[in-house]
């Protein structure tokens, strides 16, 4: 079946026919339409910005778990005598001192770069979150009739 066009002459639409308000509704549509779209642009936007922090935050992840699994391997390769090694070969007790306190702050380093993992996971959590929902906020917008459709 073969479609044909007609035209708003053929239809009986003249200049003349279109009155204020036909004007006025028009007018009203545009500007909602308008208005759409600028909210669909807006939450694109918010949208490419929020992947943008998704994929900064997974890269620090991925580059913390790197150096903490260099530490533990490196750990678990030396194992536990190297620690106590390290105490016992201390020739005096400020040497003992000195070494308790460095194995302490490299054991401080750890809990702290795991601890900032956790968080670091926690947030690109929350932010995929937002993601799916900036997500579903532009597809409703996208699915919105033509407003006097």
């Amino acid at each position: 079946m073969s479609r044909t066009r007609i035209t708003p002459s053929e239809a009986g639409i003249t200049p003349r026919s279109v009155t204020r308000r036909d004007a006025s509704e028009y007018e009203t549509i545009a500007s909602q339409l308008s208005d759409t779209t600028a909210q669909i642009v807006d939450v694109s936007d918010q949208i490419d910005e929020k992947q943008d922090q998704i994929d900064e935050k997974q890269g620090q992840i991925e580059e913390k778990q790197e150096i903490l699994g260099e530490r533990m391997s490196s750990s678990y390769k030396a194992g536990p005598s190297s620690t106590l090694d390290l105490l016992l070969s201390s020739a005096t007790f400020d040497e003992l001192t000195n070494n308790i306190y460095y194995l302490d702050k490299i054991t401080e380093a750890d809990s702290e770069m795991i601890a900032e993992v956790r968080e670091l996971k926690t947030q690109l959590e929350e932010e995929r979150a937002e993601l799916e929902q900036q997500k579903a906020d532009l597809e409703e917008l996208q699915a919105q009739p033509p407003v006097g459709v």
